[in-house]
C-alpha cells in the first residue's frame, strides 16, 4: 500500500542547516537500511521509502504492527520488537514473524544488535532473549531477578547494560549472556526509562539518566559494583529533570536534551557550561556536526560561538533525525524533511 502525501517541492538545501519538507506523512522513528529508510510510529506500522522520504508505503498486514524499536545488524537483517514479538526483514519491505517460541507472541520493549552479531531483546517481565547467529534460530532466554520492567539495551565497551526500571544491569562477560550472569551496577531512586550509558577512555563507564550524570570504572572483566566509586552530581540540575537523548561530544562534554533545554554539561566539573531554552527529544551527530531536534525544528552547535543555533525550513516538533548516502532525514510531527549534506560552512 503506498501513502498519499508527497511534497513536490526539489528545492535542494544542505549540510542539516536548510531543510526542506517532503512529505507530510508522520513518523516517530526513522531507519537507514540497505538504500531505503524504515519509519515507525505509536499508531502502528512498518513503514518504507524508496525516495528518500517523499513517498512510505507498507506490506499488507504491517499495517497495524506496533513497533517500539528496530535493530540493525550490518545492513542485512533488520529486526522489529513489538507488542505481539518480534518480526525479522532482509530488504525493508516484507516482514515475518520470528517464530522461536520462546518469542512469538511476546511483548518484546527493546532490542539491541552488538557489534558481533549478537541480538539481545527484552520484554515488559524482565525476562531477556538472546541469540549469536543471523540464522535468527536458537533464541536462549536468561531472567534478571527483580526486574520489573526494561526499555533500554545497550553494549558499550564490549558489556551489555540493560535497565530494570529502578536498577540498571550489567553483563560483565563481554556479551555473553546465555544464562543468569547479570550483575547490579547500581539502583536508582529515579523512576524513569530515560537512560543512556557511554564509555570514554581514561575516564570510564557514564551513565546519564534525569538530574544525575555517574561516572564508573570496571576494571577487567571483574563484574564488581561501581556504584562504589561513583561520583555524582553535587546537585540535582533543575533543568535536567528529564533526560530524552544524550551523546558524548569529547573527553569532558556530554550534551543532554530535556523536555524543556539543551544542556552542556562537563564531565570534569560536574555542572552545567551552557543552555539553550528549548527541549526536544534527539541529538544526532553526522560528519562531527551535531544536530538537535526540538520542539521548535532542529537546531545546530556552531563550534565557532560554541552555541545552538536555529537551522531553517523546519519550525514543528522533530522526532527523530537520521542519516544516509548524504542524506540528513527528520522525522517531525508535520511531515518528513530532508538536507543534503554536501560541504557548506555552518
Amino acid at each position: 500500500m503506498i501513502l498519499s502525501g508527497a511534497i513536490q517541492d526539489e528545492t535542494k538545501n544542505f549540510n542539516g542547516k536548510k531543510w526542506t519538507q517532503v512529505s507530510k506523512m508522520r513518523l516517530e522513528k526513522i531507519y537507514p537500511f540497505q538504500n531505503l529508510w524504515i519509519g515507525i510510529n505509536s499508531d502502528g506500522g512498518l513503514y518504507f521509502s524508496k525516495n528518500n522520504g517523499k513517498t512510505w508505503s507498507f506490506e499488507t498486514g504491517n499495517d497495524n504492527a506496533q513497533a517500539t524499536s528496530i535493530a540493525i545488524m550490518k545492513e542485512r537483517i533488520a529486526i522489529a520488537a513489538t507488542q505481539t514479538g518480534l518480526k525479522q526483514t532482509t530488504d525493508g519491505i516484507t516482514w515475518v514473524d520470528i517464530t522461536d517460541s520462546l518469542i512469538q507472541g511476546t511483548n518484546c520493549s527493546a532490542i539491541a544488535c552488538g557489534e558481533n552479531g549478537l541480538w539481545v531483546t527484552s520484554n515488559e517481565n524482565g525476562n531477556y532473549y538472546t541469540i549469536t547467529v543471523d540464522g535468527l534460530t536458537g533464541w536462549k532466554k536468561t531472567t534478571l531477578t527483580s526486574v520489573v520492567s526494561s526499555h533500554f539495551i545497550k553494549k558499550v565497551y564490549g558489556r551489555w547494560f540493560i535497565d530494570g526500571y529502578f536498577d540498571l544491569g550489567l553483563n560483565s562477560l563481554d556479551g555473553t549472556i546465555f544464562g543468569n550472569n547479570w550483575t547490579l551496577v547500581a539502583s536508582f531512586s529515579k523512576t524513569s526509562y530515560s537512560l543512556d550509558c557511554f564509555y570514554i577512555d581514561k575516564i570510564g563507564f557514564i551513565f546519564i539518566m534525569p538530574g544525575i550524570v555517574a561516572i564508573g570504572k570496571l576494571d577487567g572483566m571483574d563484574s564488581q559494583k561501581i556504584a562504589n566509586n561513583y561520583k555524582w552530581s553535587p546537585t540535582t540540575i533543575v533543568e535536567f529533570q528529564t533526560m530524552n537523548s544524550a551523546i558524548i561530544k569529547d573527553t569532558d562534554n556530554i550534551f543532554i536534551i530535556t523536555d524543556s533545554a539543551i544542556i552542556n554539561f562537563s564531565i570534569s566539573t560536574l555542572k552545567r557550561t551552557t543552555m539553550l531554552n528549548t527541549g526536544g527529544k534527539k541529538l544526532f551527530c553526522e560528519n562531527n556536526r551535531y544536530y538537535a531536534g526540538t520542539t521548535k525544528g532542529i537546531y545546530y552547535f556552531n563550534e565557532n560561538s560554541l552555541s545552538w543555533e536555529k537551522t531553517e525550513g523546519i519550525d514543528s516538533e522533530v522526532f527523530d533525525v537520521n542519516y544516509q548516502n548524504g542524506i540528513l532525514m527528520a522525522a517531525t510531527y508535520s511531515g518528513i524533511y530532508t538536507s543534503e549534506t554536501k560541504e557548506v560552512s555552518l
